[in-house]
């Protein structure tokens, strides 16, 4: 039988989901905000985005964007496809719900 604590851990498809934008931890921390993934601006009218993940053990997710953006979802995994998405619409010039102009 696993422990709660085996569900901190990293999980292969995290990596794989996030792949080169990957920088997270090998396991979370319960309620601890971690930075799990950056985006680069690909549009002179984009910002770099970074999302940072909190395990309660289910995993939410907030979007930060250099623009001033601060968005959080849910959790699970759909949620992470949305954080992921609104991450490269920010990068790209397309997406924006914070103060600066590129």
């Amino acid at each position: 039988m696993m422990g709660l604590d085996s569900l901190y851990n990293v999980k292969p498809h995290e990596r794989a989901f996030w792949g080169d934008h990957w920088v997270g931890p090998e396991k979370y921390v319960h309620g601890q905000e971690a930075l799990i993934a950056e985006f680069p601006k690909t549009h002179e009218d984009g910002f770099d985005v970074r999302i940072f993940a909190i395990a309660m053990p289910a995993r939410f997710y907030k979007i930060v964007g250099e623009d001033g953006t601060r968005l959080q979802t849910g959790s699970g995994d759909e949620n992470a496809y949305h954080a992921t998405t609104i991450a490269k619409l920010i990068a790209a010039g397309n997406l924006g719900a914070g103060e600066k102009e590129a």
